[in-house]
């Protein structure tokens, strides 16, 4: 098996960099070289938290280095140089650009590639093009918000065959060949693309500033559902990147001194937990395909599914209909995040608690994400009974998180407080809470990334 790396350098890529990173992990390199050009919004806080746990070599810029383009590219050259000793194969690639394999991995790419060439020629081959795709928006708008589903996700479609980029290439290449320039992207053009082992999906649409270039680029005319052949994979990388960044924080606010005197009155929570149907029919998640449905009583099996959970405020005040309440499941998941919606899972969605505000009505709750318009919906439904979840019910590890941080109500003061007398590391519960609190409060808990991540806005 080829030792491979996928090549990046970025600048404030915060919005689509752990996707990237989650993807290419997904189709197996061996490893990520990742370049950051003195990032203001995050992105090396991604790239230092996600290197603990996948191979990713990482270094920064010269900032002496005026010209932009120069001093990336000679960061680039300058990591694949440093590590060219470990690998036999590299592939440069921008933000917006994901190596998709025709097979089931990286590995068995050149696996194909040898044997169409025959040992003897692909032993002397230097250099190999794979050509640009160009996917379009889908008729979605333009991404502001750094917390987007994958973009694998989002755009399904690209030009037509014969659309004039699709003759440029990223191109593998042996770093022992490397000189100081990467392999030119028009030097391999052909007249017409090859995708037979592979492509580069390319969201140059997505990811251009000027309305022109938008419009050029966003073609929607031929359907790639192939696209999301690693989505689930990569969806589960990315979760345990956000939630690194998170526990990082954690931890971090745990080492910090803390006050014991604050100017912000709580407010004072008590918890209820509940499940959401009733005591025949409920919401389960599905081990085998991490899917939300209903089941009956009579056919519900632990070792198959398990029970949501809705852990709500009490509703205490009888002229209040909408309260506080965090989501999660009752049993552990395979998984390491709920999976509220297979294929479009926001990268602030990627966790087993997920904060949601309850909406009580005569004939049910309505359930919706927090700083979101969206509701939670089951084919075509958007009310859900409720039901208590008997007493005598132990419980689990979220909702125990939750009661423990919020002890003392809900403000950042408190769950600082509470933080300091907690045995262990919650950090999804610590981030759902922190979703409820105002900017102002969540602020003195979470650094920046993680603010933009939930959405929270200083207005």
């Amino acid at each position: 098996m080829p030792r491979t790396a996928a090549l990046l350098c970025v600048q404030n890529a915060a919005s689509s960099l752990g996707w990237w990173i989650a993807h290419h992990v997904a189709v197996g390199f061996s490893t990520l070289l990742i370049c950051d050009d003195h990032s203001m919004d995050g992105s090396w806080d991604i790239i230092t938290q996600a290197a603990q746990h996948y191979d990713i070599r990482y270094s920064r810029t010269d900032t002496t280095v005026t010209d932009d383009y120069t001093r990336r590219q000679a960061a680039m050259v300058s990591l694949a140089h440093q590590e060219r000793a470990d690998l036999e194969w590299i592939l440069p690639l921008s933000p917006d650009e994901y190596m998709m394999p025709e097979t089931e991995s990286v590995s068995a790419f050149f696996d194909t590639v040898q044997q169409h060439l025959g040992t003897e020629r692909f032993n002397a081959t230097t250099a190999i093009p794979l050509n640009w795709c160009l996917c379009g928006m889908n008729g979605l708008p333009s991404f502001e918000t750094i917390d987007q589903p994958s973009p694998r996700a989002l755009y399904t479609r690209h030009a037509p065959h014969d659309f004039p980029d699709h003759r440029v290439t990223r191109s593998f290449f042996r770093p022992q060949d490397l000189t100081d320039q990467l392999p030119d992207p028009f030097i391999h053009c052909s007249s017409a693309p090859d995708w037979t082992f592979g492509r580069i999906i390319h969201d140059a649409a997505a990811s251009s500033p000027h309305l022109a270039a938008r419009d050029y680029y966003d073609r929607n005319d031929v359907l790639y559902q192939d696209g999301r052949r690693f989505l689930h994979a990569s969806q589960n990388h990315a979760a345990t990147i956000f939630q690194t960044v998170l526990l990082h924080q954690t931890r971090q606010l745990r080492q910090q001194p803390y006050t014991t005197q604050s100017a912000h009155k709580a407010e004072s929570l008590t918890l209820e937990q509940h499940y959401i149907g009733s005591l025949e029919r409920f919401l389960v998640v599905d081990y085998q395909t991490y899917r939300v449905r209903w089941q009956n009583r009579t056919a519900y099996c632990a070792n198959r599914e398990t029970r949501l959970c809705l852990a709500a405020a009490a509703a205490t005040d009888v002229d209040k209909k909408t309260y506080k309440a965090w989501l999660y499941t009752e049993n552990p998941l395979p998984l390491s995040y709920l999976p509220l919606n297979a294929e479009v899972q926001r990268f602030s969605h990627l966790s087993d608690v997920i904060p949601l505000t309850v909406t009580r009505h005569s004939d049910g709750a309505e359930l919706s994400l927090v700083h979101e318009p969206e509701k939670i919906t089951l084919h075509g439904q958007s009310l859900f009974p409720l039901f208590p979840v008997p007493h005598n019910t132990p419980e689990n590890a979220p909702f125990r998180a939750l009661q423990h941080l919020i002890q003392h109500g809900l403000s950042a003061h408190a769950v600082r407080k509470a933080l300091n007398s907690m045995a262990w590391n919650a950090p999804s519960a610590l981030a759902a809470i922190c979703a409820h609190l105002p900017y102002e409060e969540a602020s003195q808990l979470l650094t920046p990334l993680l603010l933009r991540l939930l959405q929270k806005d200083p207005a």
